[in-house]
């Protein structure tokens, strides 16, 4: 939970905590693949996104604003 979510924010545990309990649910038929699948995403989460979905989600609004209060040349 938080590694997917993201340790340095509550968000990110709750994030972390809400997509662990939901993911089964998600799978839907092919639940018998639920650790196969969350172990997958387990490994691109912390190759891609070290610190967690959260801290990602933090860098892409951060990156968002900073594009909205550049001025239009």
């Amino acid at each position: 939970m938080l590694t997917v979510g993201g340790v340095r924010s509550v968000s990110g545990v709750i994030l972390g905590a809400a997509f662990t309990t939901v993911f089964p649910f998600l799978l839907g038929r092919y639940q018998t693949y639920n650790m196969l699948i969350f172990g997958i995403i387990f490994l691109l989460v912390l190759k891609y996104m070290p610190n967690g979905i959260a801290g990602q989600a933090q860098v892409w609004v951060s990156q968002f604003r900073q594009q909205r209060v550049k001025p239009h040349e």
